[in-house]
């Protein structure tokens, strides 16, 4: 990922380059028709109600010949979006606020997506969202136990056994 300052006479504008990871995403077209539609989608919305789409949402920047992305001569594929000034990525949470701000940008996210057409995504990582699976791998994880550590989570691993029953 980078940050591309782009100075024209006195103007400047950042932009954020990035890298897709073709190892995890292995359909990096379709992963960026979803971002596009999505985010087409939260700044019509946006703009209704009189906020500011560049600044509440991600704006994916298309090339020259309109695709939402870049294939380099490596076969790497490349995505740019505008870069939001004022802004702050946590690595980790550090407080209670720093929690509590998360959930509330995420429940905002989910309620502005809740008329979005979900029947027209993608699925970009296959059984990413499928509890079943997911639970099914952690029990595989937690028998082979490659890395001998699972008895120092112990506490953590009962409370999510204790739940096989919710996945």
């Amino acid at each position: 990922t980078f940050l591309l300052t782009c100075k024209d006479g006195e103007s400047e504008r950042k932009y954020i380059l990035q890298r897709i990871n073709s190892s995890i995403f292995q359909d990096p077209p379709a992963l960026m028709e979803n971002m596009a539609n999505v985010t087409a989608f939260l700044r019509k919305n946006i703009a209704q109600k009189g906020g500011n789409p560049e600044r509440e949402t991600l704006n994916v920047i298309k090339t020259k010949s309109g695709e939402n992305y870049h294939i380099d001569s490596c076969h790497s594929y490349w995505r740019v979006f505008l870069f939001i000034d004022d802004t702050v990525c946590l690595e980790k949470i550090e407080n209670p606020r720093d929690f509590y701000d998360s959930g509330v940008a995420f429940g905002n996210f989910q309620r502005q997506l809740a008329a979005y057409p979900a029947e027209t995504l993608h699925e970009t990582i296959p059984l990413f969202h499928h509890t079943p699976s997911r639970f099914l791998a952690f029990q595989k994880a937690l028998k082979e136990n490659p890395l001998g550590r699972a008895e120092m989570v112990q506490a953590e691993i009962d409370f999510a056994l204790a739940r096989e029953d919710d996945t």
